[in-house]
């Protein structure tokens, strides 16, 4: 017998690692990706197949040797592999732990994988996942074996034997085709079924911090519409929204346990909105240092900022945070204001729009040109003004019975009664909407807006969080007066 030796080999008991000692996953709830909903679906038959791959053998059904997930690191690729293995089965097994990570493998070990893969299936009655990470690096380096498994990967569609391969990629399929030769690896019978991920729109950022939100305990009242679009600048991952609501978490429990350390009252971990801020602020600004403005820079910003805080505020919204830090997107400064309002009545909307107006009419009150925050603002106040006009629109729309206008007919009915309103009507309510912001700022007076803007100034981070502000405004009872002036309902305490 020969002994096998060299480095395109793996020992017997290096490949029986994969099998006896690895260690099960985290299960991954489906309800945790139902932003992912259009794209669950396309892996539904996987999953069906694996989990009665029997049936599918005995009745002739056949089903893929493998897929193919790519798409921009963070997307969620190792998730939905083990979305498949969880909700099918499927015992899971990470090839890029086998036994470091991408090591070189001979074609010996490549047979190894099928001849053990459907050992295991036979012995234990159940599918068997085999996952490989980054398999475009893995393809790149070990050539040599590539043609080893696109044999072993020919005729495992017929015999359907509940072993599967599971890729990831940052490459499409024929992302791996060369100049002198197509990749065969990915046509249909091999791994054939392949899967597009992409970055989360808002919406879908919305929905997927609510999902896994839902894994643990947290307070009703947080709002993650506002949260998400504090983030949405960012454009995160869906691995960069799940890192951060973990480590919420995790904070809340090491807090938990300092309070125990300290023989304090005891209280159950919970994910506050103030612990997800925190962990939002560090993602989204970079540390106080890192900013080069002037002094007179850095104050004629911190007056544009007040003045969106104060007008907000004013107004009943959420303002979570208010600072003159540079976010990582580049924009001078940030006011995080919830004005995503559940059930909004118009007025409403024109208080968000008197909002999205204070940076500029805080630093005309002052005497300021207003030259700060132009492309962010003006898009954020053309966005609301367009807001209230469809609002309008959608109130005239509801006269009629849409189900019975034709497409057609519903074009010239929108283009002939309501296009003309919306473009004289936007100059209108921008106004407006300027209009109030102005007033607000003159109720509460120059020297509010200076306090607001010293006082984050002054603070250690440079910025001011909404009980901070509030405390600020509300010193000679200005803010509480102004809304039993105007009647307005404060949206943060509800």
């Amino acid at each position: 017998m020969v002994k096998r030796t060299g480095q395109n080999q793996i020992t017997r008991k290096q490949r029986e690692f994969v099998f006896r000692e690895q260690k099960a996953f985290t299960p991954v709830d489906r309800n945790a990706l139902y932003a992912c909903e259009h794209i669950l679906h396309q892996v539904d038959s996987i999953i069906t197949g694996l989990k009665n791959f029997k049936e599918y053998r005995k009745y002739g059904a056949k089903l893929e040797g493998g897929m193919l997930i790519h798409g921009p690191k963070g997307t969620g690729k190792t998730t939905m592999a083990q979305l498949i293995a969880t909700e099918s089965g499927a015992h899971f097994v990470d090839l890029t732990l086998y036994p470091t990570p991408h090591p070189v493998w001979g074609p010996v070990d490549v047979a190894a994988l099928f001849k053990n893969g459907d050992a295991w299936v036979k012995k234990h009655d159940c599918p068997l996942v085999y996952f490989i990470d980054q398999f475009d690096d893995v393809y790149e380096k070990q050539k040599k074996v590539m043609r080893e498994f696109e044999i072993r990967l020919c005729g495992i569609r017929e015999r359907c034997g509940g072993v599967f391969f599971i890729l990831t990629s940052l490459k499409p399929p024929n992302g791996f085709d060369s100049d002198e030769k197509e990749c065969t690896l990915f046509r249909e019978g091999r791994i054939g079924a392949h899967l597009e991920l992409s970055k989360p729109d808002f919406q879908q950022q919305v929905l997927l911090m609510q999902g896994f939100l839902s894994r643990w305990a947290h307070e009703e009242n947080i709002d993650v519409r506002s949260l998400a679009r504090f983030l949405n600048s960012q454009n995160p991952s869906v691995a960069t929204i799940k890192s951060i609501l973990e480590t919420a978490w995790n904070n809340s429990v090491n807090a938990q346990c300092v309070r125990a350390a300290q023989g304090a009252e005891q209280k159950a971990p919970t994910i506050s909105q103030e612990g997800l801020l925190e962990v939002l602020l560090g993602k989204v600004l970079p540390p106080p240092s890192g900013h080069t403005l002037s002094v007179e820079d850095e104050y004629h910003i911190a007056l544009h900022e007040a003045g969106h805080a104060i007008v907000g505020r004013a107004y009943g919204f959420p303002v979570y945070v208010v600072s003159v830090n540079p976010s990582t997107s580049g924009t001078l400064g940030i006011t995080l204001a919830g004005l995503d309002i559940p059930n909004y009545a118009l007025e409403d909307l024109f208080h968000g729009l008197a909002a999205s107006c204070g940076g500029f009419e805080a630093e005309q009150l002052l005497g300021f040109a207003p030259n700060t925050g132009k492309g962010g603002d003006l898009d954020k106040i053309d966005a609301a003004a367009c807001e209230i006009i469809d609002y309008g629109y959608r109130n005239i729309l509801g006269e009629y019975n849409l189900s019975e206008v034709t497409p057609d007919r519903c074009v010239r009915l929108v283009s002939s009664t309501l296009k003309q309103r919306y473009e004289y009507e936007l100059a209108d309510i921008t106004e407006k909407g300027r209009f109030m912001a102005r007033e607000t700022l003159e109720f509460f007076g120059e020297e509010m807006v200076r306090k607001v803007a010293k006082a984050m100034l002054v603070n250690p981070r440079k910025m001011l969080l909404q009980k901070e502000l509030d405390a600020v405004l509300d010193k000679e009872g200005r803010l509480t007066a102004f809304h039993n002036q105007k009647h307005i309902k404060d949206y943060s305490s509800s």
